[in-house]
């Protein structure tokens, strides 16, 4: 709009590297692609947005995740989404996110199910909300010391968290995507 309305020209459109995308594959029909934004970028909408167009789309489903919270990247990956997975911990911090992520979904129109990591004795704060909203518990993930020392350590495959892969693709298979 300023290049449009200034009288001397003084604003110039043009093209600037807001980040890269990478490519990769983890098995031979699991693929993965992400986008890292440069440092001093303030907004990563761009980056998803061509991230998004230049994916392999002959495939069966595509998951994307966004970065926490109900900003502007977020909306940006969940804006074309079939469905919606809405991940929290069951910690009164993690309920007031879910519940602003939430009515931004609901908001968009979009379906979510809803993933408890970290799960333990206090579900109940998550579980409350989710059953008032009627908002399905579609997976569990519990806290793990192992997992949580691997994480940190930079060191998350697979392999070493089979049963956990199974019960993704279970979630998915149950809920139509695969």
């Amino acid at each position: 709009g300023c290049m449009l309305a200034c009288p001397t020209k003084a604003i110039s459109e043009g093209k600037r590297e807001v980040g890269e995308m990478f490519l990769g594959k983890i098995k031979e029909n699991l693929f993965f692609s992400y986008a890292r934004m440069n440092v001093s970028e303030a907004r990563a909408t761009p980056l998803i947005s061509y991230l998004e167009k230049n994916l392999k789309r002959d495939v069966d489903f595509i998951i994307f995740d966004s970065p926490p919270g109900a900003s502007c990247p977020m909306v940006e990956v969940v804006k074309d989404a079939d469905y919606v997975i809405l991940v929290t911990e069951p910690t009164p911090f993690g309920l007031f996110d879910l519940k602003i992520a939430y009515e931004v979904v609901k908001e968009i129109g979009k379906k979510a199910g809803l993933v408890i990591n970290k799960s333990g004795e206090n579900d109940y704060i998550i579980e409350e909300f989710a059953e008032k909203e009627d908002i399905d518990v579609i997976l569990k993930i519990p806290f793990s010391m192992e997992f949580a020392k691997e994480y940190s350590s930079g060191r998350i495959t697979l392999e070493y968290f089979l049963d956990l892969e199974e019960r993704i693709l279970t979630l998915f298979k149950e809920n139509g995507s695969v």
